[in-house]
């Protein structure tokens, strides 16, 4: 008993072990679990530094790799036009819309540099540091950022492929706006942790579809960033390579188990002999397990005679029949178990 638990035993953590491959063979959802820490941690540190976060690719590697960069501003990126002429003493400029814009911004007016010290959502008014001078109006108001890289991730962490024994690459990333593909992606996070998401025209309602492809066995995963800053990862599309299906959730029923096991059925009744029964068959003979066929146990239809030995109690007879299939123990007998 000992020896086959200790079989079973090793059986499972065989299959648990099997199961658990390491990195380097699960490059895709390596990358996908790396993309998506990225994202969550950058935005944590936004809210913690009261800084404005942005990811994007890096233009040294765009297919492989990623940077994060930080400004100390509370705004992300931001593009409108004055709504009215500023006059050259002007302080406070009117726009058409300023969304996007915060305190702290460094803003250019038509070539002009000045620092937003207060923005009016009610009437979209910026009041400036300093006057940008005469201006008409249309002419355009845009963010300066001076942004940095964060030095809290290392290249490693922002590297979505993790480079195999063999030296070359495995997974290749690519962004997509709806159908449209584009390097000229970017996530920024301002100190609330709100996201917003641009492209190379500027602000984007889509959600992000970050596209990660294993060249080797054109397996895909990806992760979805929305605005505002929700994140899904879907799960990954396999394919014809080595990776491993999941576990399948269908097990055979009972009707199906090679050992019979079905639904819960009624135990099936034990017949005990039973005691001289009352009938023509068992006046004066010993009760029988009905079922058991000739033998001291015995039933031996066709000798029903009263005070008839059975079958088995004379040495010339021949063999009997076979015994009746067990009933309900009624007949020979009221004892039952």
């Amino acid at each position: 008993m000992e020896l086959a638990v200790v079989v079973v035993v090793i059986g499972i953590l065989s299959g648990v072990v099997i199961n658990a491959k390491p990195w380097y063979e699960n490059p895709l959802k390596n990358s996908q679990d790396r993309l998506q820490s990225v994202v969550k941690t950058t935005r944590t540190r936004a809210m913690t530094s009261t800084s404005t976060y942005r990811i994007t690719v890096n233009p040294n590697s765009p297919q492989e790799a990623i940077q994060v960069q930080r400004i100390r501003s509370g705004s992300c990126q931001a593009n409108a036009t004055l709504r009215q002429d500023a006059l050259a003493t002007d302080n406070t400029i009117a726009l058409n819309d300023v969304s996007g814009f915060a305190i702290g911004d460094r803003l250019k007016v038509g070539g002009t540099e000045a620092d937003a010290l207060s923005v009016n959502f009610g009437n979209s008014t910026i009041t400036l540091g300093a006057p940008v001078g005469a201006k008409a109006a249309g002419t355009k108001v845009e963010t300066i950022k001076n942004w940095k890289n964060d030095g809290a991730f290392m290249e490693e962490d922002l590297n979505v492929n993790k480079k195999t024994s063999q030296g070359s690459p495995d997974i290749h990333m690519a962004g997509k706006f709806g159908n449209a593909a584009t390097d000229n992606w970017s996530i920024c996070i301002n100190s609330r942790g709100l996201v917003s998401l641009f492209d190379a025209n500027g602000m984007v309602t889509d959600e992000l579809n970050l596209v990660l492809t294993n060249t080797r066995t054109n397996e895909e995963a990806k992760v979805i960033i929305f605005p505002g800053g929700a994140m899904d990862a879907t799960a990954i599309a396999m394919g014809s390579g080595s990776g491993g299906g999941g576990a399948g959730s269908e097990s055979p029923t009972g009707s199906e188990s090679p050992t019979g096991g079905g639904g819960g059925g009624s135990e099936p009744e034990e017949v005990a002999g039973g005691g001289p029964g009352n009938g023509n068959n068992g006046n004066n003979r010993p009760g029988c397990n009905q079922g058991l066929g000739n033998g001291s146990d015995g039933c031996s239809p066709g000798n029903s005679d009263n005070n008839q030995p059975s079958n088995d109690d004379s040495p010339d007879a021949a063999p009997g029949n076979p015994g009746r299939a067990g009933g309900n123990g009624n007949r020979g007998g009221n004892n039952r178990r």
